[in-house]
């Protein structure tokens, strides 16, 4: 992935979750939404779905660019294999990216050993979230509330284990065509699927 790209999803990431970080609700990974689109603080539990993970899945010292094979990848748009880095918004979380300079989209996962799913629940992070599932475990799906045109995405985090958490950002690269909510948290939910299929196979 192309620095550009990666610093790209990094600042998407630090738009989900800066709010977490500075006291106040953050935003999960995506291109950085103004900061009108956080909500308010809360001092109310988080509405984390109820885990059904236990002790299954550990993503400690598990490299996120293994988590989806060359042709999982390619059925995403994606490239065969994605570039290393680190989510310096998620604790210096190992994460991977992939970009298409073709389809203008990419896609980012970052395998967090720090945060359990509740750190990215309504009211936690920044823009429009609810509760759904990923291959049978709990997870939250994140929208931006204005993304900038052609920067558009959607986050899907699941609850691996308790404390730990798999966060996936599909999102259009500086795209002339909008492809809007349905393809990209789809996209989104199939990468995570994935990712899981694989951790759970190890």
């Amino acid at each position: 992935m192309h620095s550009r790209t990666l610093s790209a999803c990094v600042l998407a990431c630090a738009a989900v979750l800066a709010t977490a970080c500075s006291g106040t609700p953050h935003s999960t990974p995506a291109e950085q939404s103004p900061a009108s689109s956080s909500p308010a603080p809360s001092s109310a539990p988080s509405s984390a779905p109820q885990s059904k993970a236990g002790n299954g899945i550990d993503l400690a010292g598990t490299d996120p660019c293994r988590l989806l094979s060359a042709a999982r990848a390619s059925t995403l748009g994606m490239p065969a294999t994605g570039s290393p880095a680190r989510n310096e918004v998620l604790d210096n979380a190992p994460m991977c990216g992939y970009t298409s300079e073709q389809s203008h989209l990419g896609l980012l996962l970052t395998t967090v050993s720090s945060k359990g799913l509740e750190f990215f629940g309504p009211g936690k992070v920044a823009g429009s979230v609810h509760k759904t599932t990923v291959a049978g475990l709990p997870a939250f799906q994140n929208r931006p509330a204005d993304a900038p045109p052609g920067s558009d995405f959607c986050t899907v985090t699941v609850g691996v284990r308790s404390g730990q958490a798999l966060d996936v950002l599909y999102r259009e690269d500086a795209a002339e065509e909008a492809r809007g909510e349905d393809f990209l948290c789809q996209r989104a939910k199939q990468a995570a699927s994935a990712a899981v299929g694989t951790l759970r196979a190890k």
